[in-house]
C-alpha cells in the first residue's frame, strides 16, 4: 500500500503551520541545536580542566603516564587521551579509580570531568580558574603547585 500525498495537501498543511519554514536546512537554525552546540562548548571545557588536573597531580607526585596507569588500574592509553585529548570523556570506573590515587572525592572529580552535574555552580567556576590557572607544560611552577593545592581543597569542601 502507498500514500499519496499531493502538492496541495502539503501546501494545505504548510498554511495551517503558519510561518513554519520547510525545507531541509530549518535543522541548522533550530535554536535547540545551538544549546547543544553550547553543551559541547562545556564539555569541552570539562575536559581541559579534567585532563590538566590529572597531568598536574601525575606531575606533582613525579609518577610516568604508565606508574600512575598501573596504579590505578587503568588503559594507559585511556589516561593518554585524558591529559591530552579535549573530546575524550573519560569512563565513570577511570575516574573513581583516579579519584582514590589522588585522594580527592570521587563525586566531585566526577563534575571535574563532566560526568555528574554540580548542585551549584561555585565548583564550576573553580574549575574554569583552575584550568585558566594552569600550563601544562614542564615542571609545576610555584604557582601552578598553588593553584593544584588550592584545587584540591576546593574538590574536598562541602559545598
Amino acid at each position: 500500500m502507498t500514500m499519496q500525498i499531493s502538492k496541495e495537501w502539503c501546501l494545505k498543511m504548510a498554511e495551517l503551520e503558519g510561518d513554519a519554514s520547510i525545507g531541509a536546512g530549518v535543522i541548522a537554525i533550530d535554536p535547540q541545536f545551538e544549546l547543544e552546540e553550547k553543551h559541547e562548548e562545556k564539555e569541552e571545557e570539562a575536559n581541559i580542566a579534567f585532563g590538566r588536573f590529572v597531568r598536574l597531580m601525575r606531575r606533582s607526585r613525579r609518577l610516568s603516564r604508565e606508574e600512575l596507569a598501573n596504579g590505578a588500574d587503568i588503559e594507559i592509553l585511556e589516561l593518554i587521551e585524558i591529559e591530552d585529548d579535549i573530546r575524550h570523556k573519560p569512563e565513570l570506573r577511570t575516574v573513581h579509580k583516579l579519584s582514590e590515587v589522588f585522594g580527592v572525592p570521587s563525586v566531585k572529580l566526577m563534575q571535574v570531568a563532566g560526568l555528574a552535574k554540580a548542585k551549584n555552580d561555585n565548583l564550576a567556576r573553580k574549575v574554569e580558574r583552575f584550568a585558566a590557572r594552569s600550563d601544562p607544560m614542564a615542571e609545576l611552577t610555584p604557582e601552578e603547585r598553588a593553584a593544584l593545592e588550592e584545587f584540591i581543597a576546593d574538590l574536598s569542601e562541602d559545598y
